[in-house]
This record gives C-alpha cells, sequence and structure tokens, in this order.
C-alpha cells in the first residue's frame, strides 16, 4: 500500500483491547489501497491491485474488530468524516440483509453525510436511495482448477488452490458438519451462512471425518 496517500487515520473500537487504526484483516487495505505492484496469491494470477483512485488522499476511519462492528462507532466515524470535511466517504461494511432506514446505522449516517454534501459509496448490501452502491473488486481474469472425485467424477470451476496434494486421496466434508458453538443456531440466517463458510471460530479443531452424523451436511 502507498503510504503517502494516508493523510490521518482514527479508529474507534468496538472492543477496548485494540487501540491501533492499522488493518488486522487485511479487507480495510485491500479496499483502500491506492497501487500494488506484483499482488499475487503464492505466485498466482500476479498483476497490479488498485482501490482508491491515484490522486486521491485517503482519511482512514476503522470501525470495525474482529469483535465486529459497533453501531455508536459506525456513526461517529460519520459524524468525524463530514466534520473533517472529507469530499466522499468509502465503505465496505454493513449488514446483511439491510436494516429498516431509522435503523440502520450505514442509512442514518449516509443521509447525514449526503445531507453536508458528501457522496457516499457503499461496497456491500445497501437499498437506500441515497447511497450509490459499487463492485467491491473486479477481476480481469479467470482461475480454473480441477477437482477429482472418488466415485470418478470431475469438477471443472473457478478454484484457487495453493496446497499440492501430491496426488493422494484427501477426505472432504461440510463446515456444517465441523461446526462448534456459537455457529449452531440453524435457526438463525446469518449463522447459516457462517457455519457453511467456514468462518473464523466456526470449526472444531478435534473434528473428524466420520464423526458426528447427526449432524446434516
Amino acid at each position: 500500500m502507498n503510504c503517502s496517500k494516508i493523510i490521518g487515520a482514527r479508529v474507534y473500537p468496538a472492543d477496548t483491547e485494540s487501540r491501533s487504526a492499522r488493518d488486522e484483516m487485511g479487507h480495510g487495505t485491500h479496499t483502500a489501497s491506492t497501487v500494488v505492484h506484483g499482488a499475487s496469491l503464492y505466485g498466482i494470477a500476479e498483476g497490479d491491485v488498485r482501490g482508491a483512485v491515484t490522486s486521491a488522499k485517503i482519511a482512514v476511519y476503522k470501525v470495525c474488530s474482529f469483535f465486529g462492528c459497533s453501531y455508536k462507532d459506525i456513526l461517529a466515524a460519520f459524524d468525524d468524516a463530514i466534520d473533517d470535511g472529507v469530499d466522499l466517504i468509502s465503505l465496505s461494511l454493513g449488514p446483511a440483509p439491510p436494516g429498516q432506514f431509522f435503523e440502520d446505522p450505514i442509512s442514518i449516517g449516509s443521509f447525514h453525510a449526503l445531507a453536508n454534501g458528501i457522496n457516499p459509496h457503499l461496497k456491500f448490501f445497501c437499498v437506500a436511495p441515497w447511497i450509490l452502491t459499487v463492485a467491491a473488486t473486479t477481476f480481469d481474469r479467470s482461475i480454473i482448477s480441477k477437482l477429482a472425485l472418488g466415485n470418478g467424477k470431475t469438477f471443472m470451476s473457478n478454484v484457487i488452490n495453493t496446497i499440492s496434494s501430491n496426488k493422494k486421496k484427501i477426505p472432504l466434508t461440510s463446515g456444517a458438519r465441523a461446526r462448534v458453538p456459537p455457529c449452531d443456531i440453524q435457526s438463525a440466517r446469518s449463522s447459516e451462512l457462517i457455519f457453511r463458510a467456514c468462518f473464523y471460530g466456526c470449526l472444531d479443531p478435534n473434528f473428524e471425518i466420520g464423526q458426528r452424523k447427526d449432524l446434516a451436511m
């Protein structure tokens, strides 16, 4: 990331343990970076990555941590950005599905921003008419990998695999089978998405394939 583009940074931690505005997960760096040359995943799809427009100056408002994104922190960041006089606010966060206009902090904060002459751009789910929703990432190539199953079936898909199997057979399972609380609430749609995506902290490190057959795939 070109650090000369950063002109300021604020942090609004939901937890009191981390007071650093530094990116902990890579997502903020990805969406705010100006130009990264030779970016790749272990040499796969090497090329240049561009985030914010080259001439832009970036003020960072970090509102999320591993513990989530606090409503009060999001609204505080909007207020500070408005007070700082930014020209555009770009967010890459939000609830899925979006909340009601009068309850959703992003809808409320972005409405205040627009009322102050600031254009809010959102890179996530949004239905508020005063927000422009844009694609988070575009990619100009396809990476195709082959998956051969033990039953003889072969599938070709857009998949990235950086680990060699050395032609050994590797067993497969579902994230739903290996999940652990608090990712075990089947009634909540958000939890369903979390454990099927093998989200951080949702997989049992002691799980072995063939166990816990009471859990559906």
